[in-house]
């Protein structure tokens, strides 16, 4: 009776949680309404001849401003600073670079060397002159991060700007070892950084940075404002260091938006007084209730989905190839042989970045590590005969561990794409990059497709964990877990030894998406047991999250 009570419960909440999350989701779209109904798609042919995509907001002033975002994001993530001054009337113009979002081409590794992008951002600036019908002077140029070099680079060459708003600039004046080995450049050894004084950029320039942003520290802000001639300078020079501030979440603090919005009234002479990003607060409000909300719902629906398992008495016992009949020795196994497959992981990094086409290198480290791992497991298990395999007993067929019926493929495809929409209508909300319909889809063939063994093989190992008859099954199946992950967990560890607080929200970030794919293949296990077809949807699912989060570089 305790375990029907507790299926219920688990049950009603997780369905009131999914409500909870669509109701948020709704609020976000219900508030974007306006932004949506007036959005326009544009198409710029760049310099180079990549085709960058972007949306133009119409306005009901004269004044508009032009927005850049950062290294290996996405204009979908400057939604809510588009929606702030769209608010106030402002026409507004968001693009992608090259390799970037929806935009077609790549980069090369010298990614501090903006001079390509700044050329881009004059050719986009130029088309918003024109579709908005407002001059230089009633423009100004906001960047975050790389947007922001590239703002003050492009205008260097061409200064007919109102002016621009900087956050966490990416201009190192100080020595900063971590932006340097991420960039390959130092930037006081460029010649146009150089040239930057009190009347070059000659434009109003407002810098905003946080305490706690380690791209452009408090102390590399300061240089730089002095480098532009702080108050000496004949144009508006301007400063503002926000308490409590990452460089990853500039762009979402409606402090900054704040200010920003404050600062470009005053500069366009607009008598707007006292304004307030009001709409940001609300919006991360809806974040914070949704997405949490998400995660809780796939937990509970987990912990359904397992007391009915157990209580269920109708439910087939399969027949298992191997048992695992000594925990430690089978997890110390594990754990030995993740760094024994570090060869195969290169090597499967390795052969995937050699294809000629713009690579999205910062994912290399999800297929190598995940990839590589799988396939040398699965290699284990079929050489079985030969003891490989410690604290396991029993002959392993991979033709006896996968169910495919039809109803165990619509299950499948159902939750994930279920999954799959929620993600993406949060994503299409400002907080996330959105996977894109152009080369990456190609990315998500390849890597899913090497990566099917290793979400299989921990399918299948989760599965016996499960038949465990020990109170600390539970346990057991999450160091397995952990181990399939270490490299993830190691990477953070690494962040936080170095102090890089962004490189510590980007390794948390990746392992939020390593724990939603996670929960969805333990629903579908419950569901199915079809490990096959749970491999898929795991494996397609995971890049379809991370492909978005990084720029395509150019290898050849």
């Amino acid at each position: 009776m305790e375990l029907t009570l507790k299926k219920q419960i688990f049950g009603y909440t997780s369905v009131f949680l999914l409500l909870v999350t669509c109701m948020s989701i709704g609020l976000l779209y219900y508030n974007d309404r306006a932004l949506i109904q007036d959005r326009e798609k544009i198409s710029i042919q760049a310099p180079d001849s990549d085709k960058l995509r972007g949306f133009y907001y119409p306005g009901t002033i004269d004044a508009g401003i032009l927005l850049l975002e950062g290294f290996g994001a996405d204009q979908f993530m400057m939604k809510g600073i588009a929606y702030e001054f769209h608010k106030l009337g402002f026409h507004v113009l968001s693009f992608d670079y090259s390799g970037h979002g929806l935009s077609s081409g790549s980069i090369g590794f010298d990614n501090a060397q903006t001079d390509k992008l700044a050329l881009q951002v004059l050719e986009v600036r130029t088309r918003f002159m024109t579709i908005s019908g407002l001059v230089g002077s009633q423009i100004l140029i906001l960047g975050h991060s790389l947007g922001s070099r590239v703002a003050i680079q492009s205008t260097l060459l061409d200064n007919d700007v109102a002016g621009l708003i900087l956050l966490g600039t990416q201009i190192n004046l100080d020595t900063n070892t971590q932006s340097e080995f991420f960039t390959g450049v130092r930037d006081a050894d460029l010649d146009w950084v150089k040239s930057l004084n009190g009347t070059n950029p000659a434009t109003d320039i407002l810098l905003i940075s946080g305490a706690w942003d380690d791209i452009l520290t408090p102390n590399a802000a300061q240089i730089l404002y002095e480098k532009l001639g702080g108050d000496s300078a004949p144009y508006n020079r301007d400063i503002m260091i926000f308490n409590h501030m990452l460089h990853n979440y500039e762009v979402y603090s409606p402090r900054a938006i704040t200010y920003a919005l404050n600062w470009a009234s005053d500069k366009l002479g607009l008598g707007f007084g006292g304004i307030s990003a009001s709409t940001m607060v609300f919006r991360k409000i809806l974040w914070t209730i949704g997405i949490p909300s998400m995660f809780l719902a796939l937990i509970l629906f987990n912990s359904f989905l397992k007391i009915k398992q157990e209580t269920d008495d109708r439910l087939e016992k399969t027949e298992k190839g191997i048992i695992i009949s000594n925990p430690k020795k089978f997890l110390w196994g594990k754990l030995l042989y993740w760094l024994l497959s570090l060869p195969i992981c290169v090597l499967v990094a390795g052969i995937l970045a050699m294809i000629p086409i713009g690579v999205p290198v910062f994912n290399l480290i999800y297929v190598g590590f995940i990839a590589g791992y799988g396939i040398f497991m699965l290699l284990l298990y079929q050489f079985r005969k030969k003891k490989l395999i410690p604290g396991v007993e029993g002959p392993f067929s991979i033709k006896n561990e996968s169910k495919i019926t039809i109803q165990n493929f619509l299950l499948c495809v159902g939750i994930t794409i279920a999954v799959g929409i929620l993600v993406t209508l949060f994503a299409r909300s400002g907080i996330f990059g959105l996977f894109p319909l152009n080369v990456r889809i190609i990315w998500l063939v390849l890597y899913g497709l090497v990566t099917i063994p290793a979400y299989y093989i921990g399918q299948i190992e989760q599965d016996w964990i499960s038949d465990l008859k020990s109170d600390r099954t539970q346990i057991i199946s999450s160091f397995h877990s952990f181990i399939g992950y270490i490299p993830f967990f190691l990477m953070a560890i690494l962040y936080l030894v170095l102090g890089s607080l962004s490189g510590l929200t980007g390794a948390i970030h990746g392992l939020i998406i390593i724990a939603l794919v996670t929960l969805v293949g333990n629903s579908l296990r419950y569901l199915t047991k079809s490990f096959l077809l749970i491999s898929v949807a795991q494996s397609f699912l995971l890049y379809y999250l991370v492909l978005p989060q990084t720029a395509l570089f150019a290898f050849f």
